[in-house]
């Protein structure tokens, strides 16, 4: 992951690009509920996270 002021300042090869609100939004579904006591690592990303960020 690469952070950048605005998406004119990325320069080479280019995969996804989102806000860091959306980043922040991801993060808070992917990892909200790590503290929890039957909490398990998520070991594949899934599609619906990812389509909703």
């Amino acid at each position: 992951m690469r952070l950048f002021r605005s998406e004119e300042e990325i320069d080479g090869p280019r995969g996804g690009v989102m806000t860091t609100e959306q980043l922040h939004e991801l993060a808070q579904r992917w990892y909200g509920d790590r503290l929890d006591p039957g909490w398990r690592p998520n070991l594949l990303v899934p599609r619906s996270l990812m389509e909703k960020a």
